[in-house]
């Protein structure tokens, strides 16, 4: 079965031909779905009020691409730093099977990007005020990080960085065995938190606003930091650099 968000509900098709086989409501989730992860007989989602609506752009570019500016007001230096699309007030668990809710969690203003699910954990992020783990079978609180001056380090908006911002909807938030790393597109900086409490482990500053991150073999791996913007390979402990692979990426 292939499952996608529809509205409210949770679209059933067929991966071959696209056929519906289903669709399931959820129960005590009001207005859209904004983000879903299925894992064995249960699907998590995260729910609230409508999105702002779309906007359609039509533009003619004479090179090979196209400014943010000339898509979308929203991406252009004066543009709104937070847009509300992909936030929610409800995080849940249902069973697939019966179409039950097995718990709910309200918070508001859950950003479906600063979220992710590893093993039986699964975390989320409102911006410059909760990062926290909950229980992924029963929806319990494991630990919580309210500390609002750390958190504002994720936030702290972008400044004199190179390149174009890239795709706002881009995911801020990696999750990895050794603990969380969080950078969000117009933002400053790169923070690592413990994945067992919560705690504050390390930051650094962007070179790029496009940097992108990727954990493999127990390293973390960091385009566009501070100074020369070249790929790194980081402690994910410290944040230390154990390798400059010398070479840069240029693009969202």
């Amino acid at each position: 079965v292939f499952y996608m968000i529809d509205g409210d509900a949770i679209l059933q098709l067929d991966p071959e031909t696209g056929a519906e086989r289903g669709r399931l409501p959820v129960p005590g989730v009001e207005g859209t779905l904004m983000w879903m992860a299925r894992i064995g007989d249960v699907v998590y989602v995260l729910g609230g009020k409508n999105d702002p609506p779309t906007e359609t752009m039509k533009v003619h570019a004479d090179f090979r691409g196209w400014g943010w500016s000339n898509v979308d007001k929203n991406y252009s230096p004066q543009g709104r730093q937070q847009i509300r699309w992909g936030f929610g007030d409800t995080l849940a668990a249902v069973d697939l099977d019966g179409g039950e809710p097995i718990w709910k969690h309200k918070r508001p203003g859950i950003d479906s990007r600063g979220m992710a699910i590893l093993d039986d954990r699964l975390f989320y992020y409102v911006p410059g005020t909760r990062l926290a783990c909950l229980e992924r079978s029963t929806g319990d609180v494991i630990w919580l990080n309210d500390q609002r001056e750390t958190l504002r380090l994720i936030e702290d908006e972008a400044q004199g960085l190179v390149g174009t911002p890239g795709f706002r909807t881009t995911a801020m938030l990696l999750a990895t065995p050794v603990g969380l790393f969080i950078q969000g597109q117009k933002r400053m900086n790169v923070l690592a938190f413990s994945i067992d409490d919560g705690c504050f482990l390390w930051s650094k500053k962007k070179h790029h606003n496009n940097p992108n991150m990727l954990y493999a073999d127990d390293r973390l791996y960091i385009s566009g930091l501070e100074d020369s913007g070249s790929v790194r390979v980081i402690d994910p402990k410290t944040g230390g650099t154990l390798e400059d692979l010398n070479f840069w990426k240029g693009s969202c």
